[in-house]
């Protein structure tokens, strides 16, 4: 009532302070700062899984370079080659195991002739010396049949080296590859194996004991063939049961082998063809 006294109305309840709401850029800050705490716990929480992971997936270091080392030390399938020979292989002290001794045939067939050689093979075989289309004379054979054998020397050549050059001219087809032949330590007397034969041919070059016991293969190699219409120098080396066995210059077999001690050498040739042979040298080797 407003009749009463001053002192005794009441007074009148003071007003609330006024509320303040956040703005919008603090929202916006509070926000961010909870992404970037909840990014951070799940980087902590996350990484320990991810090093066991990767330490999982990653092979060993030791295991492979066990692995690599087993490869690099597996052997080519590739045959390796006879290892070259030495730079003087004629036979010198300084070279070889024995020294040159008496020459027992030189034979260049300058003279027209061919004395002291035999046709022990093929007696329809043309065999004649001819020149070779630059003035040079060669013994050239042609078979008539099947293989000839023109050999020369006595059963008791025994150690020794024997070097010649030979040239395939004419070639046909054949059963065989056209080839050059050594023939050495021939023994006439035996009815088994009578001969070794170094074989190089337009295929592979072969060593092998013939005659009597067929063909009986000593070694081979596909890696060293002749060509056609070419000349190439073949030689061999028979010391005791070491037999050594050269095409151009190069060594292509070293063995051993017993079974023939001594004998004549000769020169052979392929039926269908005509091959020359020239400057045939004979020379003693003593150990």
């Amino acid at each position: 009532p407003d009749t009463l006294p001053g002192s005794l109305r009441p007074e009148a309840a003071p007003a609330p302070p006024p509320q303040r709401s956040l703005p919008v850029w603090g929202w916006a800050v509070m926000i961010a700062a909870l992404l970037v705490i909840g990014i951070l716990a799940a980087v902590i929480l996350l990484r320990p899984a991810a090093s066991a992971q990767t330490e999982a997936v990653l092979p060993p270091t030791q295991p492979t370079e066990e692995v690599v080392a087993e490869v690099t030390e597996v052997p080519a399938s590739t045959p390796t080659p006879t290892a070259a020979p030495a730079e003087n292989p004629s036979g010198d002290a300084a070279a070889s195991p024995y020294t040159e001794g008496d020459v027992l045939l030189e034979d260049d067939f300058e003279d027209g002739t061919l004395d002291g050689w035999q046709n022990m093979g093929d007696q329809e075989a043309l065999v004649e010396v001819v020149d070779d289309g630059t003035g040079n004379h060669v013994m050239s054979i042609t078979p008539g049949g099947y293989f000839p054998h023109m050999i020369y020397g006595t059963p008791n050549w025994e150690n020794y080296a024997l070097e010649a050059r030979g040239f395939l001219a004419e070639t046909s087809p054949g059963e065989f590859a056209p080839f050059l032949a050594l023939e050495f330590r021939l023994d006439l007397a035996r009815t088994s194996c009578q001969n070794y034969i170094f074989q190089p041919s337009t295929e592979g070059t072969a060593l092998a004991s013939i005659g009597g016991c067929g063909w009986v293969g000593l070694e081979w190699s596909p890696y060293y063939r002749i060509d056609e219409k070419q000349w190439h120098t073949l030689r061999v080396e028979v010391l005791d049961s070491a037999i050594k066995s050269y095409l151009d210059g190069e060594l292509i077999f070293d063995v051993k082998n017993d079974d023939l001690a001594k004998g004549h050498i000769g020169f052979i040739a392929r039926n269908g063809d005509t091959v020359f042979y020239d400057d045939v040298r004979v020379v003693e080797l003593v150990p």
